[in-house]
């Protein structure tokens, strides 16, 4: 029987959302299997994937896995495939200029740049395996590392090619976009402020991209790293954050504000936090430093010191990413044929 596919593009928010949970993220099923970086085959699990995308940090998790469970779970598949394929083409820290424009260098196309095989190359290896394999949709994550291109124009001009060049009904293939991390461009929070236009476009991807779906975002948070710019562990599968990641940031090796805390494996050893820097209260939520005396406690400051965000730690989330991109799969123009049960 013939598979569908899954290909999954962008930057590192499709597969950085946090550490692995044991138990939780490392749980496989046969019937979902990957494309890996050399081209061959295996079952999917969180660390192969990573490691087929380009410039990942090793054993992180993202949401495709997660909502190929969730497909299986509730008879979402169907029937007339024995199986689904990830097909990884993700590239850390990647923006148009460079990787994805067709005008570029198109590293993460064609591949170069370290990158032995590009887009391409991916998703020609799953048609290979069987002439009636068919290309279910495009995950596609992106956007953060876009400030000052013009995101429509780069997005039309690769979503065509993409289409006129890839088989397997790619040229009807829903894509789905989910953009920049709330958090990010919170200003008490990751401040992101150089993205302008490209925000808009994404915003409006629907209206302008041929069979385009926007995956909301709302309402979903990203983990306490690197600028607040990847999603969390739950943000992506549900559940809740993985708690070896709060506890891998400032002295005494968390987030969490003690008197006299300094900045440890999130920033310099021994600077003391400055301001706009951020804490997890004993309460769980997240507070910014607006300056002064570090050592009051940021639960009972009063706004003195410290800026109560908006962002809680530890919530149990049951509307994620991958519950979205589900309910986007489920409800998109994908042209079936009425064996295709």
């Amino acid at each position: 029987m013939p598979s569908l596919g899954l290909v999954v593009l962008g930057d590192s928010n499709n597969d950085s959302g946090e550490t692995l949970s044991s138990g939780v993220d490392d749980v496989t099923d046969s019937r979902i299997k990957m494309i890996k970086a050399d081209l061959s085959t295996a079952v999917a699990t969180e660390t192969l994937l990573n490691a087929a995308h380009a410039g990942m940090s090793p054993g992180r998790v993202g949401s495709a896995l997660a909502m190929l469970r969730l497909a299986y779970a509730s008879g979402k598949v169907p029937t007339a495939f024995d199986d689904v394929y990830i097909i990884p083409a993700a590239w850390a820290g990647t923006a148009f200029t460079g990787f994805w424009s067709v005008t570029g260098t198109r590293f993460a196309l064609d591949g170069g740049n370290g990158l032995t095989h590009g887009l391409y190359d991916r998703i020609n290896a799953f048609l290979a395996l069987n002439s009636a394999n068919r290309i279910w949709a495009f995950d596609w994550m992106f956007g953060a590392n876009c400030a000052g291109e013009s995101f429509q124009t780069e997005a039309l001009a690769m979503w065509s090619e993409i289409r006129s060049r890839v088989s397997g009904g790619a040229a009807r293939a829903p894509i789905f976009l989910t953009g920049v991390p709330p958090d990010r461009i919170d200003a008490n929070l990751g401040n992101q402020t150089n993205l302008g236009g490209v925000l808009s476009d994404i915003a409006s991807f629907a209206t302008w991209q041929d069979n385009g779906t926007l995956i909301s975002s709302a309402g979903l948070r990203s983990y306490l790293d690197n600028g607040f710019v990847h999603y969390s562990a739950s943000a992506h599968r549900g559940g809740t954050d993985n708690s070896s990641t709060v506890n891998t940031g400032y002295s005494t090796n968390s987030w969490y504000w003690s008197s006299g805390m300094t900045k440890g494996t999130q920033g310099t050893w021994g600077q003391a936090l400055v301001a706009g820097d951020h804490v997890l209260g004993s309460d769980n939520w997240c507070y910014k430093f607006l300056g002064g005396n570090i050592n009051s406690d940021p639960t009972t400051d009063g706004g003195a010191n410290w800026l109560k965000t908006s962002y809680q730690y530890g919530l149990n989330v049951t509307d994620s990413l991958a519950t979205r991109k589900l309910s986007a799969l489920s409800a998109a123009k994908f042209p079936m044929r009425a064996s295709w049960t």
